[in-house]
């Protein structure tokens, strides 16, 4: 995912939502002439979002922690805690 300079569309039955990426098919599916520049103070597509985040965390950050193991850890913390 690249970031690019942030748009949204001006056309009333779109979302009221900015895009930021270029792979965001629904931002890359605005017509020219409804599409404009900047945020105009709203969210960011959710689209967007996701991809940013699986872009930062990849996956190996995600696989050197297992799930198992993250529950496990939880699990022996909360009895320390908990003492």
């Amino acid at each position: 995912m690249t970031r690019v300079s942030p748009w949204h569309s001006t056309r009333e039955s779109d979302r009221k939502v900015y895009h930021d990426s270029d792979k965001c098919t629904e931002g890359n599916n605005i017509e020219a002439k409804y599409r404009k520049a900047g945020t105009d103070g709203r969210p960011r597509a959710r689209t967007a979002k996701s991809e940013s985040r699986s872009f930062t965390v990849g996956w190996r950050a995600r696989s050197r922690f297992p799930r198992r193991a993250r529950a496990d850890w939880r699990a022996a913390e909360s009895l320390l805690w908990s003492a």
